[in-house]
């Protein structure tokens, strides 16, 4: 608050002027005080509405990755039959496409995964703490880089498959992936804002 004669600043519980002498105006003091409290009270409010949206935002994009589970991580082509495989597929299980690849192999074939089912666990931790997203999008790279090997399909006894069954990585798997970095990203700077401040 300043003085209306000399401009001077004056104390919030002054009653003069500390330079001129001039008394200060009660009405002077009750306006500059409302003008303060509506400043807190905006900054306040623009605080935690980023706040907010900085807290929503990881775990939006990690819901969005979990809900690319259901949709296809690979496609596996063989005889001109393509079997779309999706990531809860590959967790859960699914008997018709079990069923397929037994008459493909003649083995009892299973197409769960580990490293997906470890990447879905990891999903649906990092919605408590996002910075752990970054271990989902690690096991998804794991499995799109081993899914051969994993499946045996570069095993001896199906090596004249190779050339045969063709693999091709979906759309979905992809986009999981980039989103839990990005969600682990936004988790690791925001958290270190936290612990900075």
């Amino acid at each position: 608050m300043f003085c209306k004669k000399c401009g001077s600043e004056i104390k919030n519980d002054a009653k003069f002027c500390g330079k001129c002498g001039e008394s200060v105006d009660i009405q002077q003091i009750e306006e500059q005080y409302n003008k303060d409290l509506l400043v807190s009270k905006e900054t306040s409010e623009n605080d935690f509405t980023l706040g907010c949206f900085i807290f929503a935002l990881p775990r939006i994009l990690i819901l969005i990755g979990i809900i690319c589970f259901f949709f296809p991580f690979m496609t596996v082509s063989c005889a001109g039959e393509n079997v779309k495989i999706t990531g809860t597929d590959m967790i859960f299980g699914d008997k018709e496409i079990v069923e397929e690849a037994e008459d493909y192999s003649g083995d009892d074939e299973s197409i769960f995964n580990w490293f997906v089912l470890l990447a879905g666990l990891c999903a649906a931790g990092a919605l408590i703490k996002p910075k752990e997203a970054g271990s989902a999008s690690i096991f998804l790279l794991i499995f799109r880089f081993t899914a051969k090997w994993y499946y045996k399909l570069g095993d001896s006894r199906l090596s004249e498959l190779d050339d045969v069954i063709q693999i091709e990585f979906g759309f979905a798997l992809w986009l999981a992936i980039i989103l839990f970095i990005l969600a682990a990203g936004i988790g690791i700077i925001f958290e270190g804002d936290n612990d900075s401040g």
